[in-house]
């Protein structure tokens, strides 16, 4: 995140899926860079030897309001919830609601973006 001048959002991690929520501010590098780095990273340290791990690609989505922030957020921190996993979307360890819903901050996610 900090080599490509990127700000982690938010995020959480499943058993089979990644969201990630990030921004690229002005005079950041591309976001096709680092997940092309992501994935190569991931793969290399966790799964070495094991396949392909990734989809080809990824989901880009503008988030041009607060609203629609919040939105974004809501859908990725229910995830576990939906799934079944946790009856709180805090109670993920794999997850930025904590860093958005409680005082327990990371400070690896950057939840300043708009003024709350």
């Amino acid at each position: 995140v900090k080599r490509h001048s990127i700000e982690l959002l938010g995020y959480v991690l499943m058993k089979n899926h990644l969201h990630l929520l990030l921004h690229v501010p002005t005079g950041g590098k591309s976001l096709s860079n680092f997940m092309r780095d992501f994935k190569m990273t991931v793969a290399l340290r966790l799964f070495k030897g094991c396949g392909s791990i990734w989809q080809n690609g990824f989901d880009d989505v503008v988030i041009y309001s607060e609203k629609v922030l919040n939105i974004k957020l809501r859908y990725i921190h229910e995830n576990p919830v939906r799934a079944g996993y946790v009856k709180d979307p805090t109670e993920w360890q794999f997850s930025s609601a904590s860093d958005w819903l409680t005082d327990k901050s990371s400070n690896q996610v950057k939840t300043d973006l708009f003024v709350r």
